[in-house]
């Protein structure tokens, strides 16, 4: 299908799931919203190339992104499609403590007015999108990188994070290198939900922060990642240790989102 038929559809979808809502919730007034996505470690805005410390040695993040795809706002079991899908990189992003404090602007637009209770998302890219090729899409649209798609795999790379680690803890030179490249159809998951509590007011710009803590990407009940045996995975399928790892780290991808408020 090609990107203009796509978009056609997305936007008759767009149309259809806010207009076969309850009524009284898509009629009358709306009002502009805003949703950034910030990246922090700790609590405080993640800085490329900046040291942090990770189980006592010293790690930088030289790249951070993910595809965001399905971005739903909800009240109730009513719901109003925000985003189809989005590269969010805050690789280009938080080169700085103030920029990294602004985030990544995922959306703006005009939403209903009234009261919100939830907003859901998924990571990664759905397999129907997941099955086609950078080819398929314009070189402006979020899909039609190649340099984001995996040939051998048949798959997008749905998040990459990639630094370096002082594994020798000497506190110098920080000689390992760690990359988490996750990808594949098994790969994507869904936030179910974050849990709101906005309203949505006539006239004024509703404003939406959506954390991720990357901590909790390698931190879960099981504890910490041990980045000197498993620091890196390719998502192999040829390999089980990979693919033991990559769904681990694609689970703590959901747990590491919240909504600051």
């Amino acid at each position: 299908m090609s990107n203009k038929l796509k978009f056609f559809f997305f936007s008759f979808a767009l149309f259809f799931s806010m207009s076969s809502c309850d009524e009284d919730f898509v009629k009358g007034d709306s009002s502009q919203i805003e949703i950034y996505f910030k990246a922090t470690y700790n609590g405080a805005p993640l800085v490329m190339n900046d040291r942090y410390f990770y189980d006592g040695k010293e790690l930088i993040f030289t790249k951070l992104q993910f595809y965001m795809s399905n971005l739903i706002l909800k009240n109730g079991d009513k719901e109003v499609d925000l985003d189809e899908i989005e590269l969010i990189d805050f690789t280009s992003t938080n080169t700085s403590p103030a920029n990294a404090s602004i985030g990544f602007r995922v959306v703006s637009g005009a939403i209903p007015v009234g009261s919100y209770d939830g907003l859901s998302f998924g990571i990664g890219v759905p397999s129907d999108y997941n099955s086609e090729k950078p080819t398929e899409f314009s070189s402006t649209h979020p899909l039609g990188q190649s340099s984001e798609y995996w040939d051998a795999w048949n798959s997008y790379i749905f998040s990459k994070i990639e630094g370096k680690y002082d594994e020798d803890g000497d506190g110098q030179d920080l000689e390992t290198s760690i990359f988490y490249h996750i990808g594949m159809n098994e790969m994507f998951r869904t936030k179910t939900e974050i849990d709101l509590n906005i309203d949505v007011i006539k006239e004024e710009v509703t404003v939406i922060h959506v954390e991720l803590e990357v901590v909790d990407i390698f931190n879960d009940n099981s504890g910490m990642i041990d980045l000197s045996t498993n620091g890196t995975t390719h998502t192999n399928p040829n390999s089980a240790e990979e693919m033991a790892l990559s769904n681990k780290v694609a689970d703590n991808w959901v747990n590491a989102f919240d909504v600051l408020q």
